[in-house]
């Protein structure tokens, strides 16, 4: 029995389509306990999902509303129970021929009485009973029991696109993270030393930071190569592998420096572990990992460009995303704000965040080199 479609909206439910199975009479709340109590469930079902191949939207503040949809089709539904002891629980016809679809950013409504199926026909289409028998037809796929997922779903595409930027921003911050926390805490320790031999004329404030900032970046560089070429070719990124090692080891040289000029401006290692938070927590929360930097109030959005995360994860999504045509990439990479600037100037800015924590580092250490 096919369905009578309607396009009434309904008060109640704000529906604007309505799937009406119009069976007259059923077995209420029972058709579950049937299926449980079956010695065999028969269900046949054949989707189509319709992929548009370009969708216009508008933007909006919603991050829903910017999301693609699918027409999700499906013909000639049938669920029907079998059971050994046919007495106690007799054969049940549960659907029989139903048809209809499911229009995409359409709120829409199975309705029926008591026992026609609404929970049944929604379990199939989601493949939650059916078995091997359940079928979907992707862009004229068939696909059995919805386990074969191809890249070209744009659902997919998005998904793919999203856990590729959740890998390079886990990179990214495990890097700011190692030498940060390092560089955080060792300084305030070696600072009584310089102190000391800075009194008594063993060398300046130049030399000093000159030597020390050689054997970080010597430093700094192995242990970002070490790290990407453990991870790198693992997590399938598609961009060149030497561009995404300068993007870290500059991040690195930014962090050491923002860990030095904190370092330099107390005394106690313990106080400086302290402001350890002061200088990851903004770097995660305004960087576009956990939202999108579209999506934070504006009235806050002026602190990711503060972060020199920010910097190195719009470069690095530029440079894995920008060759790609498709929606799901393009989206999120205006919803980071990577096409806000050219991608020399991220270089840049992250370049001078390093000189400039560095050089204010070397002032505030040179005032306090007194007793």
């Amino acid at each position: 029995m096919a369905p009578q479609e309607s396009t009434n909206e309904l008060n109640e439910a704000e529906a604007t389509k309505v799937v009406d199975l119009n069976i007259p009479q059923g077995d209420g709340d029972k058709e579950d306990e049937a299926v449980d109590e079956a010695d065999k469930v028969s269900a046949t079902a054949t989707a189509t999902m319709k992929t548009p191949n370009s969708i216009m939207m508008k933007k909006t503040s919603s991050i829903f509303s910017t999301r693609d949809g699918h027409t999700l089709e499906f013909d000639n539904i049938k669920l029907s129970t079998q059971s050994k002891n046919h007495e106690k629980n007799p054969p049940k016809q549960i659907l029989k021929g139903i048809s209809g679809n499911f229009p995409p950013k359409t709120l829409t409504a199975v309705m029926g009485p008591s026992g026609s199926g609404k929970t049944s026909l929604l379990k199939i289409l989601t493949g939650r009973i059916g078995g091997s028998n359940s079928k979907l037809d992707l862009e004229g796929e068939i696909r059995l029991d919805y386990n074969t997922v191809e890249a070209t779903d744009i659902d997919v595409r998005r998904e793919i696109a999203y856990a590729s930027f959740g890998a390079i921003a886990n990179l990214l911050i495990s890097t700011m993270f190692g030498v940060a926390q390092s560089s955080l805490t060792e300084f305030p320790k070696d600072r009584p030393v310089f102190l000391r031999e800075y009194s008594t004329n063993h060398y300046s404030v130049l030399p000093y930071f000159l030597a020390k900032f050689s054997i970080e970046c010597f430093t700094i560089l192995c242990q970002v190569l070490v790290q990407q070429l453990a991870a790198f070719f693992l997590m399938g990124f598609q961009m060149n592998f030497f561009l995404f090692l300068m993007i870290n080891f500059l991040l690195a040289i930014a962090s050491t420096s923002i860990g030095i000029f904190i370092g330099s401006c107390v005394e106690d290692p313990g106080v400086a572990a302290e402001l350890m938070p002061a200088l990851i927590v903004p770097q995660l929360l305004f960087s576009g990992f956990f939202i999108p930097t579209a999506y934070i109030p504006s009235f806050l959005r002026w602190a990711q460009y503060a972060c020199s995360l920010t910097y190195a994860i719009r470069l690095a999504s530029l440079y894995e995303f920008g060759d790609c045509p498709t929606s799901a990439c393009q989206t999120l990479l205006e919803n980071n704000g990577v096409y806000e600037l050219p991608s020399y100037w991220y270089w840049i800015i992250l370049f001078c965040i390093a000189a400039i924590f560095r050089l204010t580092s070397m002032v505030i250490l040179k005032r306090k080199a007194t007793f």
